[in-house]
């Protein structure tokens, strides 16, 4: 399976591979109609992948073969839409990615196909607003007799901006964690509940586990220009002052040097892979935004994204220009100078 260069899906992945995780996520937020049906005792994570190359910027994946309480088994193919923004062609997405799924079970001899359950789990800033049902892509206008023949299902959602911090902290510490951090990481509430987020995990660090406490640093490294590295590296510190006999300052550091590394390597290895300059350009935006922060203070999200939008020849400019600056507008007369024509 190819790895895809994304902090977003790293995370994700990386959070709902483990086992238990994955059955609370689940069990939680299937449909109690479905759930019931499932023996999540032999669920299993399969290694395949079915998004498209050219998509992998805003969508991954992970599939679940689990078994049925009554015999036989299924998959939960669960797409994660990591845009900041609903896309209204998921449903035809998933139509493909189902059927390369039955499609892989045909080629292995099966002599009916499994049922597929497709979920889409979102995280950006906008309320998902696009219908959940195919044929709502398909234009029939007045002529209902056409509907019988053509294909119909529907994908359940979960969109973490309608649920509550409250319904998502009922969850285990890692996923309530891990969905929280997914929930606010576009937008300005991060910083400010970042401390009482990472708190979440105080049981399991108290106990002298601090992989995903890790896990957690860089993806705040990897995926906001929202959280200095200063701010995190006092948030861990703060939280857990008494863990690891004292020594959370270094780890902290080291975690946040970590995260920060992997972000840029990882922008440059997404852009030589594929062939493309958007993981270039990412890395270079990211790394540009920490800089003018330190130079000009704290820059609003829709700057923030003005930055992000830039080319990478002209983020090469910036990272030049922005020595000179010593306060926002500054930054804002640059980008005006500099803003793209279409």
């Amino acid at each position: 399976m190819p790895e895809i260069q994304n902090p977003h899906d790293h995370f994700a992945r990386e959070t709902l591979s483990r086992k238990e995780v994955a059955v609370d996520f689940l069990a939680r937020f299937l449909p109690a109609e479905v759930s019931q049906l499932l023996d999540f005792t032999a669920l299993e994570l399969v290694n395949d992948s079915f998004v498209d190359t050219e998509l992998r910027e805003h969508l991954s994946d992970l599939i679940f073969r689990v078994g049925l309480r009554d015999g036989g088994k299924a998959f939960v193919y669960v797409l994660f839409e990591h845009k900041s923004a609903p896309d209204n062609w998921v449903a035809f997405q998933l139509a493909r990615y189902k059927i390369r799924v039955w499609e892989q079970e045909r080629e292995q001899g099966a002599k009916k196909l499994s049922p597929v359950f497709p979920l889409v789990l979102y995280h950006g800033r906008s309320p998902w607003n696009v219908s959940q049902n195919f044929s709502d892509l398909i234009r029939f206008q007045d002529n209902d007799a056409l509907r019988d023949y053509e294909m119909e299902f529907r994908y359940h959602l979960i969109d973490l901006s309608r649920y509550s911090d409250g319904e998502i902290k009922r969850a285990t510490m890692i996923l309530a964690t891990a969905l929280l951090l997914l929930k606010y990481i576009f937008r300005k509430e991060l910083k400010p509940l970042l401390p009482e987020i990472i708190g979440i995990l105080r049981p399991a660090v108290e106990q002298g586990s601090m992989e995903y406490l890790r896990t957690v640093a860089i993806y705040l490294c990897q995926a906001t220009g929202r959280i200095e590295p200063a701010y995190l590296s006092e948030v861990l510190q703060t939280t857990f002052p008494k863990q690891a006999g004292g020594v959370m300052p270094t780890i902290a550091e080291r975690w946040v040097e970590q995260g920060k590394q992997e972000g840029l390597q990882q922008g440059l290895q997404q852009g030589l892979q594929q062939g493309r300059i958007e993981g270039l350009q990412e890395g270079s935006a990211s790394l540009a935004l920490r800089q003018l922060q330190r130079r000009i203070g704290k820059i609003d999200e829709k700057t923030q994204e003005q930055v992000r939008s830039l080319s990478y020849e002209q983020l090469e400019e910036l990272g030049e220009a922005l020595l000179d600056f010593t306060k926002a507008a500054d930054l804002r007369t640059w980008l005006r100078a500099h803003r793209k024509t279409n």
